[in-house]
């Protein structure tokens, strides 16, 4: 039983060290704003987009991790500091020229997936991180071969039905979100 249990020990220590681990830096973002007439009834929005590397094609993908710093430091915010974001797949190619409320960035407009998409919940009381867990959608990508046109991040404020993240995030989200990729 010793025997076995050292040889399982091994085992997994192995699969561990040989997997490489992948940091990629935003090459696309946007800032979507509802205009004037639903701007009472939808949130603002961000889509951000991640050329992956050469390195992860052919690769198992273990983990892949979102990251996106914010600052709420010096934001005004009504009600409770709790606030879900959520990433949707976006299901369409687009550019920062042509994405704008009136394109295909409501969930009406078929171009966001709505049967998959990941969730954090933050505080919003000063610089706050998100670490979301978009393995499924790295997963698609690279080993399914699914179109990778990035993910569309939607803010949910329960005590408030529509939100809007404030637009000098977008400077912050620019400068340093990052996604890392774990993969063997």
């Amino acid at each position: 039983m010793r025997i076995i249990f050292t040889i399982l020990i091994i085992a997994i220590s192995f699969a561990f060290v040989s997997a490489d681990e992948v940091t990629v830096r935003l090459d696309r973002a946007v800032f979507i704003i509802p205009d004037q007439e639903s701007n009472d009834e939808a949130s603002s929005r961000i889509a951000v987009h991640f050329s992956l590397p050469e390195a992860v094609n052919n690769s198992d993908i273990i983990y892949a991790e979102l990251h996106i710093p914010l600052d709420f430091t010096n934001a005004d915010i009504d009600g409770d500091n709790i606030l879900e974001i959520q990433a949707r797949n976006i299901t369409t190619n687009w550019t920062v020229e042509n994405a704008d409320w009136d394109g295909p960035w409501t969930d009406e407009g078929g171009d966001l997936d709505t049967t998959t998409f990941y969730t954090y919940t933050i505080t919003m009381d000063g610089e706050t991180d998100i670490f979301m867990d978009v393995t499924k959608f790295v997963r698609a990508v690279v080993e399914d071969g699914s179109d990778n046109f990035g993910l569309m991040l939607m803010p949910y404020k329960y005590d408030q039905e529509v939100f809007h993240i404030y637009q000098n995030a977008l400077s912050e989200i620019r400068t340093s979100a990052q996604l890392r990729v774990v993969c063997k």
